[in-house]
């Protein structure tokens, strides 16, 4: 009876060491590639890097493949690393095989490929037509963000994962399959830059690729050009202090940059001459000072414009000297 009863205990004992110790085994054992550069220039040297978890590194077999053709030096007992030179095209796959010492069979694939993804944007913003700089965001606004992936990955974007951090936080509710898109709003607060990440997979994670955009924001800014007397508007230089002399008319143009065009816009302009308010006529933004011959005179002039309302408002003053002799 003592016999039987210590024979059961033996083989209980045996199940429960066999066959959970059997699946934890192989639910513990994976293996990983790390690459280093990740973005490689065309001839450049890579390292490929087998991270093996669950099994002995020293006494497992490696093989290494690049582009589906093996390296037959580069495998063999313990050789986790591999080196090798990236080729021109758009990228090189490589395999890792490994055999560990219990039997197992484990395998990962990575894509190198050579071209950065990259991060465009536009801003709902103005500048003038002349102006060959790209509106800013200012504070408010509403910014189009846009990733374009790399060459490499053979799928088309819409395919593609897509994981977007902001200031350093995951954004999950614009990220996923085909996100390579979505619009935020910039701060309220002048003069605060934003850190946009993007990081873009395949379906299988056998290929990645990442970007990070510095988004500036610019308080709005007011300018002001001299008017020639033909009607063209000198873009050359801006105004802080002119010169004439008396006996005509000179016309002053004010220019708006970084208003938002979701606000009333053009904004409103509201131009002073030494103090007074001075009407601008059918054209808000720009200001005409009529001078009489031999009478000389000089005057501080300013120039406000203003767009929305509370919190949201924007605006901007601009201020110059005008002698005339």
């Amino acid at each position: 009876m003592n016999k039987s009863i210590s024979q059961f205990f033996v083989l209980i004992l045996l199940l429960a060491a066999l066959s959970p110790h059997a699946a934890l085994t192989q639910t513990l054992q994976n293996l990983t590639l790390a690459i280093n550069p990740p973005f490689p220039k065309a001839e450049e040297e890579v390292q490929a890097k087998a991270i093996l978890v669950g099994a002995d590194q020293d006494l497992s077999s490696f093989e290494w493949y690049k582009d589906g053709k093996q390296d037959k030096s580069a495998s063999g007992k313990g050789k986790n690393v591999f080196i090798f030179k990236v080729g021109n095209g758009p990228r090189t796959i490589i395999d890792a095989v490994v055999m560990t010492p219990d039997g197992n069979r484990l395998s990962a694939t990575r894509a190198i490929t050579r071209e950065r993804p990259v991060i465009i944007w536009s801003a709902n913003t103005s500048v003038p037509l002349w102006y060959k700089g790209k509106p800013l965001p200012s504070p408010g606004s509403t910014v189009t963000i846009m990733a374009l992936p790399g060459a490499g990955f053979g799928e088309s974007a819409s395919e593609l994962f897509y994981s977007w951090n902001i200031n350093l936080e995951p954004h999950p509710e614009v990220s996923g399959i085909g996100k390579n898109k979505f619009t935020l709003k910039t701060s309220l607060v002048p003069d605060v830059s934003q850190q946009i990440i993007v990081r873009i997979s395949n379906a299988n994670q056998t290929i990645a690729q990442e970007a990070t955009l510095i988004l500036p924001t610019r308080s709005t800014e007011l300018l002001v050009y001299r008017l020639t007397p033909a009607g063209l508007t000198d873009f050359s230089k801006t105004i802080s202090e002119f010169g004439g002399t008396a006996g005509g008319i000179f016309d002053f143009i004010a220019t708006p940059f970084y208003f938002r065009q979701d606000l009333a816009f053009p904004p409103v302009f509201v131009w002073s001459v030494s103090g007074q308010a001075s009407p601008s006529g059918d054209k808000p933004n720009i200001l005409s000072i009529k001078t009489n011959s031999g009478e000389s005179s000089e005057s501080a002039v300013s120039i406000s414009a203003s767009a929305g309302k509370g919190i949201e408002k924007q605006e901007a003053e601009y201020l110059f000297r005008a002698r005339f002799r």
